[in-house]
């Protein structure tokens, strides 16, 4: 009699143990850059014009959850780079370069959960 209560209290702990791991989904990853992009033209060989390569750039980047939650900023590396970890959803996606008064739109993005993601925010140069 002893053995059979100690095999159903170890399948019940069993059974909470799985049933507390599966709470929440694990949250997506994404990470990426904010960047310049444009400038003034060059000419160069053969009458060709060339821009300028894009130029990653200190700042804030923001997510915006289309559905309901809460906006999330994430600062940039000296290089632009940044990444995070949000819960699945689609964000409207901004950036904004140290020191400006502008935003720049990244565009929207569908999290899901537990996979990785990548995202360029341009800033057009005018």
């Amino acid at each position: 009699m002893l053995r059979r209560s100690r095999v159903v209290a170890l399948g019940v702990s069993a059974i909470v143990l799985v049933a507390a791991c599966e709470g929440s989904p694990p949250p997506a990853s994404v990470s990426g850059v904010l960047q310049y992009i444009g400038g003034p033209m060059t000419v160069v060989r053969n009458g060709k014009a060339k821009g300028p390569s894009p130029s990653p750039h200190a700042g804030v980047v923001q997510f915006l959850p289309i559905a309901d939650g809460q906006v999330r900023r994430v600062p940039t590396g000296p290089d632009g780079r940044f990444s995070t970890n949000l819960p699945a959803g689609l964000y409207q996606v901004t950036g904004n370069p140290d020191q400006h008064k502008f935003w720049c739109v990244g565009g929207d993005i569908t999290l899901r959960s537990g996979e990785a993601a990548r995202v360029t925010v341009d800033c057009p140069i005018v």
